[in-house]
């Protein structure tokens, strides 16, 4: 986030796309040559490392590219889209499975990482087009304004008239008080982000400590096969899709915050119901629907918090606050590691618990929030 603030962000993308053909070469000798597992470990912490800046630096650019009022709508957009293509990979991997005989080896999965990494190229290759935006914000909403006095203030003035309206606004600046402090000793322009970027680091702990451990479940507690599992995690991604322009239009009508915590709070619930039915032994096809719609509510409204943070922070913070999804993304290795231990002491069940809980809890900064975040029509240009 620090480098896409301080240097040029297609210049760093371009660096980017060189260092992914590096994460590439060295998962190519790791999986097919080596067979190692301290190689094939190096090269995850290089991709992990491509994603931090890659992901970060595109998401401050796209953030740049898209007028304040309308960020929500276009970053609903982008996660549609990144859904539709996270639909093709278990796909793709489903058919690939099922051709090589629907089993968990491990040459199976070394022809389907193989692909994967023949496919990464394409993305990569893009990076070098990226452009950075060179306007500057608000400017065109003004000169297409049909307020002639808003108009009338980008004219330039002659010296007399700057003098008068230095000395107007100087007795304004006088009368008008500081911004006044939300809570926590934080001005409203901060307190805003930081709550959110809290709601959002919580949640993602809670979810890295049960999001690796669904296959796991779906494997040995159901005893599913890899083409049903991949099955479940297309449908999964396909639910988040209509789920997500459903929250952006809702959230026009009751706030960005308020549809947020209504869809995380259905998403909890489907959630314990899922564990409720599995405690209980019914049917694997209602645990499995009951999954996919607590991960389609729960992975369905980021869009929303994400356009409340780029509208309440200035564009060169952009791509510091655009790192928050790498936080939590790196919180999930720390998260996940609990949730292992709980699940080695008290079972995979009693770490769905423990983390249906935390995403509820996670909703509580949002619910400060209520009142405070303006309708995007509202927001003013930074």
């Amino acid at each position: 986030g620090y480098l896409a603030d301080k240097f040029r962000r297609d210049t760093l993308l371009k660096s980017a796309s060189i260092f992914g053909f590096v994460a590439i070469s060295t998962t190519l000798v790791a999986v097919l040559h080596r067979r190692s597992y301290s190689l094939l470990a190096l090269a995850l912490a290089f991709w992990g490392a491509l994603w931090g800046v890659v992901y970060t630096t595109i998401s401050a650019l796209f953030a740049d590219s898209v007028p304040d009022g309308k960020r929500s709508l276009w970053f609903t957009r982008r996660v549609v889209l990144i859904k539709l293509g996270n639909m093709v990979g278990p796909v793709v991997v489903l058919v690939m499975f099922y051709m090589l005989g629907d089993k968990w080896s491990v040459n199976d999965c070394s022809v389907v990482m193989m692909f994967g990494q023949a496919v990464c190229v394409i993305p990569l290759l893009l990076l070098c087009w990226m452009k950075d935006v060179e306007s500057h914000e608000g400017d065109d909403s003004l000169l297409q304004s049909n307020d002639p006095e808003q108009a009338q203030d980008l004219l330039p003035r002659s010296d007399e008239e700057s003098t008068e309206a230095d000395a107007s606004q100087n007795e304004v600046d006088e009368e008008t008080p500081s911004a006044p402090l939300a809570c926590f000793c934080l001005s409203k322009e901060r307190f805003i982000p930081r709550m959110v970027a809290c709601a959002d680091i919580l949640s993602g702990i809670a979810a890295g400590m049960s999001i690796r451990y669904f296959p796991i479940f779906f494997l040995s507690n159901l005893q599913l096969s890899p083409v049903l599992v991949q099955i479940l995690f297309f449908f999964s991604v396909v639910g988040q899709i209509p789920l997500s322009i459903v929250a952006q239009r809702g959230a026009k009508r009751i706030g960005r915050c308020q549809m947020t915590v209504l869809f995380k709070w259905i998403g909890v619930a489907c959630f314990v119901a899922m564990i409720l039915s599995y405690r209980y032994r019914l049917s694997s096809v209602l645990i499995s629907i009951l999954w996919i719609g607590r991960t389609g509510f729960m992975n369905s409204c980021s869009a929303l918090t994400k356009s409340i943070i780029m509208d309440a922070v200035p564009p060169h913070e952009r791509g510091q606050w655009s790192a928050l999804e790498s936080v939590n993304m790196f919180s999930w290795s720390g998260s996940a590691f609990l949730g292992g231990i709980l699940v080695g002491k008290e079972g995979i069940v009693f770490n769905f618990c423990i983390t249906s809980a935390l995403q509820l809890i996670a909703t509580i900064p949002l619910i400060l929030l209520f009142g405070k975040v303006r309708a995007e029509g509202e927001t003013q240009s930074r």
